[in-house]
């Protein structure tokens, strides 16, 4: 699909100088597929395919060009710097280095910060969805594949996180997508299906921190090592999706169950790790109404959102689950990637 199916408010013709630009990205939910953040894999062994359907949680950067420096309100903490080398947040700073470097622009000015994600480490790709809402401010003539290109590259090689690609893809294009990637990047959009997919999910937040500093890095370290094992069990998850694609076509929410479960108990064999406490949860709730589960990000422990497909007795499966004391987190869909608002009036605040 080309780049131009990207669906944005006022995308085109944006003139930068505007008194306000006010960008956002949402989250993502990755259903099902892998490889994406293993090279090793994907340049050797197979193509990366994931399903990938973003959330009604966005991401928000608003900008007043309101002169010379810098001016931030990094939530809830004010500061002004009159160059971007003085500015100490890593994310903050690294964008707007590549863009006045690569693109010669100097996007200086009055920032404001927002999240609909109020927890740290969900795994559903809050960091590189501020990345891409925050390129798209600093500079809205990028194209969709060029905001996306630049939100891989500066999160891997300038921010040294070990991301997979569909975290920035999902930022860009958003809704219920199929992405590929072989060296070649390529995208489908399953046809407005992720409200139906988002009636059928309930999501609690889990207790622990699953931020990508914590375990990420020994994670992949460890499926690098042994990837000629592991790669089987990537490419026998990745071979589902055709058939999950037919699922959420015709609506088997039944169909679509046995594919995620199938994927859960091979992911869980991907990682060679054990969680009690996960499986105990997963193990309830398949007994209590649920027809499977997935946790987003990393299954190596630690915190996330564990979502389940719930398609009957919602309340009774909710009641169910309160022996966990797990607090229950609102999730809806949200058909659109990376949009843009700009406003001419003059007395905008932020």
């Amino acid at each position: 699909m080309a780049d131009k199916a990207l669906r944005v408010r006022n995308a085109e013709n944006v003139d930068l100088g505007g008194d306000m630009i006010k960008t956002s990205a949402p989250v993502r939910f990755s259903l099902l597929g892998g490889g994406s953040d293993l090279p090793e894999y994907y340049n050797h062994f197979g193509i990366c395919k994931i399903i990938s359907m973003t959330l009604n949680k966005r991401i928000t950067v608003i900008r007043i060009s309101n002169g010379d420096g810098y001016n931030f309100d990094y939530y809830g903490e004010k500061c002004n710097y009159s160059h971007f080398n003085e500015i100490p947040w890593d994310y903050v700073k690294e964008p707007i280095c590549f863009i006045t470097n690569q693109y010669e622009r100097y996007p200086t000015g009055t920032y404001k910060f927002q999240s609909d994600i109020t927890t740290k480490g969900t795994g559903l790709g809050a960091s590189s969805s501020f990345l891409v809402a925050f390129l798209k401010n600093l500079d809205c003539e990028l194209s969709p594949f060029q905001l996306f290109r630049c939100a891989v590259d500066i999160e891997r090689n300038y921010l040294n996180q070990p991301c997979g690609i569909q975290d920035h893809a999902a930022a860009v294009y958003g809704g219920v997508t199929i992405y590929t990637y072989d060296g070649v990047f390529r995208y489908e959009r399953l046809s407005e299906q992720g409200s139906w997919l988002a009636e059928n999910l309930v999501a609690f937040k889990l207790p622990h921190d699953r931020s990508q500093e914590k375990i990420s890095h020994v994670v992949l370290k460890d499926m690098k090592s042994d990837m000629i094992n592991r790669a089987w069990l990537i490419k026998e998850t990745t071979d589902m999706i055709p058939d999950a694609k037919v699922a959420i076509e015709y609506r088997d929410i039944k169909g679509l169950g046995v594919i995620i479960h199938k994927a859960w108990e091979l992911k869980k064999k991907h990682h060679n790790v054990g969680d009690s406490q996960i499986d105990q949860i997963y193990n309830h709730a398949r007994n209590n109404g649920a027809l499977a589960g997935k946790v987003s990000g990393s299954m190596s422990g630690g915190a996330g959102v564990f979502f389940f497909i719930v398609p009957e007795d919602k309340d009774k499966f909710i009641n169910s689950m309160a022996v966990f004391n797990l607090e229950r987190m609102d999730v809806g869909f949200d058909p659109d990637g990376v949009l843009i608002e700009r406003s001419q009036d003059n007395n905008t605040n932020i």
